[in-house]
């Protein structure tokens, strides 16, 4: 698990743009507030590459929310409304349930690094960024994430 302290640990640059947006919501804060978030405002290129999960159980689960449609195509389904524990059990590793628990706990930033290995498209990686928003009570209760998918082929390695 990588928590981001800066943005020099972020190789995707849709990743970098996603990362500067939040902190133009934190307005220097260490978090941002959910209510700074309007999906309206997000830089166009983002959008279908973001995540909206709500924290559940004070993090040990996590439900998908709003899950964007490059996102939905890129793992051939929409799985908004389901919770992480259904969702990766079936399909992922415990350490994204992990990473998201970490910025619970720590309010910071995480970058993951996973594959689409598990639904049968190993050609497929992602570097994922998540990071917090906080309830009306400064707790967090929201977690926004960004993804970068990578298709990769014998001939070429192509960003998505």
């Amino acid at each position: 698990m990588l928590m981001v302290q800066d943005a020099n640990r972020i190789t995707s640059e849709r990743l970098l743009s996603f990362h500067d947006h939040w902190k133009r919501l934190c307005k220097g804060a260490a978090m941002a507030e959910r209510s700074a978030f309007d999906i309206v405002e997000a830089p166009r290129a983002l959008v279908g590459h973001l995540i909206l999960l709500d924290v559940l159980e004070g993090g040990q689960d996590f439900r998908y929310r709003v899950v964007g449609t490059h996102i939905a195509e890129e793992i051939g389904r929409d799985f908004t409304g389901e919770t992480v524990l259904e969702y990766h059990a079936r399909h992922e590793s415990r350490e994204v349930i992990d990473g998201y628990a970490e910025i619970v706990k720590t309010g910071q930033p995480h970058l993951y690094h996973g594959s689409l290995y598990d639904l049968g498209r190993d050609y497929v990686t992602y570097e994922r960024l998540a990071v917090p928003l906080t309830g009306p009570g400064g707790d967090i209760a929201f977690i926004l994430a960004c993804f970068q998918f990578t298709r990769k082929s014998m001939y070429r390695v192509a960003a998505d």
